[in-house]
C-alpha cells in the first residue's frame, strides 16, 4: 500500500504541475484535460490493480515533461528540446559494451588463475610473441607463463579501470542520447551478466548460468523495490486463455523451427544446430525424464523469468521505456540469449535467437505476463526432447 501510495503521488504531482500550466483555458476545460490525463496515467500504468513507481516512470515518460504537455494543450508551441546526437551516442554505448566486456574477462580470468593456472594469464609463446589467454580455454597455453601470479593483481586492475572507463563512457553516451541516468547499479548489473556468460561459455559455472543470473536480477529487482510480480510473474486475468495462448505458441515455435528455420539454416550454413550434448538422451526413459524435469524448471521457467522478465524489462528501461526502449530490448536481449547457445554451433545460435525474439514478442503482447511465454517455452522444448528420445530430431 506504501508503495502504491507513493506512485499515486507522482501522478498528482504531475497532473497538478500540467494543471498549473492550463491557467490559460476554461476551468471546467483544464478540469476535463486532468482527468483524461489521469485516466491515460492509470490504464497504462495499473498492473493487477496495483501502481509500481516503475510503470508510473514509464507511463510519465510516454507522456513527456509536464510543462511542454500543458503547452501543447493551451495551444502554445512548446520549447524544442535540442535533438540527440544519436550517431555518438550509440557508438559511445557500443564502447560501453566492449569495455564492459573486457572488464569482465579480465576479472574473471584473474579470479580463475588459482584455479586453472595452466590456462589463464599472458604467455610467451616465442621471443617477440605473446598471447593474452583471457578466454583461459580448454587447451593448456603453449610456451611459458610471463606474468606468473603477477596477473591476478594485474587481471583485478585492469579490470577496475576498464570498468570505470566504460561508465563514465556510458554515462557520456547516455547524456547524448538524452535517456535516463543509468546509475552504478545498472552498470554493475551489466559485468554480472556479461561475467556470468563468460565463464559459462569457458566451463566455469558449475552445471548451468540460471540460477546466477537469477540471483543477479532478484538483486536487482529487490535494490529497486520491485518483485518478480511486477515483471510478469504474477497471476493471468484467465488461466484457461493463457494456458491455450501458451500451449498453441510453443507448438507453432517448434514448428517454425523444424520445418522452416533448421532447413534453411542446414542450406545457408551447411549445418544442422549442435544438439550431441542430449545423444544419451535416445531410446533413454530415465534420462528423458531428469530431462523433462530440468527443461520446465531451468529452461521455461528460470530462462523467461531472466530474459524476458528481468533483462528486457530492464533494458526497456535503460531506454526509456517506451516503443524504441522495448524494440531495442527485443532485439538486443534475445540475440544475446541466441549466443548463450554457442555449443549448438552457428545455426543452434540464430535458431535460438529467433525462438527467442519469438517468446520475446509473445511476453509483449501478453501484456508482459510471464506465463504464455514460461508455457510456450517449456511445450516447445518437450515436443523437442520427445523427438530427440525417439530418435527422430535433426541431426540426432
Amino acid at each position: 500500500m506504501e508503495r502504491e501510495a507513493t506512485a499515486e503521488a507522482r501522478v498528482d504531482a504531475y497532473l497538478a504541475e500540467v494543471r498549473a500550466g492550463l491557467g490559460g483555458l476554461p476551468p471546467a476545460k483544464a478540469a476535463e484535460i486532468v482527468v483524461e490525463l489521469r485516466s491515460h496515467i492509470d490504464e497504462r500504468a495499473r498492473r493487477e490493480g496495483t501502481l509500481t513507481d516503475e510503470a508510473v516512470s514509464a507511463a510519465l515518460r510516454g507522456l513527456g515533461p509536464a510543462a511542454e504537455l500543458a503547452a501543447q494543450y493551451a495551444g502554445e508551441p512548446a520549447p524544442q528540446a535540442p535533438r540527440p546526437a544519436l550517431g555518438a551516442g550509440l557508438l559511445g554505448l557500443c564502447g560501453t559494451v566492449v569495455a564492459s566486456v573486457l572488464a569482465a574477462s579480465f576479472v574473471v580470468a584473474a579470479l580463475a588463475k588459482p584455479f586453472v593456472p595452466d590456462r589463464a594469464g599472458l604467455w610467451r609463446i616465442a621471443p617477440d610473441s605473446y598471447s593474452l589467454r583471457l578466454g583461459f580455454g580448454g587447451a593448456v597455453a603453449p610456451g611459458s607463463d610471463a606474468l606468473g601470479w603477477w596477473f591476478v593483481p594485474l587481471g583485478l586492475g585492469a579490470g577496475a579501470l576498464l570498468f570505470v572507463a566504460g561508465a563514465r563512457l556510458g554515462g557520456w553516451s547516455l547524456r547524448r542520447l538524452r535517456l535516463p541516468a543509468a546509475g552504478p547499479l545498472v552498470l554493475c548489473e551489466l559485468l554480472a551478466v556479461l561475467g556470468i556468460f563468460l565463464a559459462d561459455e569457458h566451463g566455469l559455472v558449475p552445471f548451468s548460468k540460471t540460477p546466477f543470473l537469477l540471483l543477479v536480477g532478484w538483486g536487482s529487482l529487490r535494490l529497486r523495490r520491485l518483485s518478480w510480480r511486477d515483471v510478469g510473474l504474477r497471476a493471468p486475468a484467465s488461466w484457461p486463455r493463457t494456458l491455450l495462448i501458451g500451449v498453441v505458441a510453443g507448438v507453432v515455435i517448434q514448428r517454425l523451427e523444424l520445418w522452416v528455420m533448421v532447413p534453411l539454416l542446414q542450406r545457408l550454413t551447411g549445418e544442422l544446430p549442435d544438439v550431441s550434448v542430449l545423444q544419451p538422451l535416445v531410446g533413454n526413459l530415465k534420462v528423458l525424464a531428469v530431462v523433462l524435469l530440468l527443461n520446465w524448471t531451468l529452461a521455461a521457467v528460470g530462462e523467461e523469468m531472466v530474459n524476458r522478465g528481468y533483462l528486457m524489462n530492464r533494458v526497456a528501461g535503460l531506454f526509456g521505456g517506451g516503443g524504441l526502449g522495448w524494440a531495442v530490448s527485443l532485439i538486443a536481449v534475445n540475440a544475446v540469449f541466441g549466443l548463450g547457445h554457442a555449443y549448438q554451433g552457428l545455426s543452434g545460435q540464430v535458431e535460438a535467437a529467433v525462438s527467442g525474439l519469438l517468446l520475446g514478442a509473445l511476453y509483449l503482447a501478453c501484456r508482459r505476463e510471464l506465463w504464455a511465454p514460461v508455457l510456450a517455452h517449456g511445450v516447445s522444448n518437450t515436443i523437442d526432447l520427445v523427438m530427440i528420445f525417439a530418435g527422430r530430431y535433426p541431426g540426432i
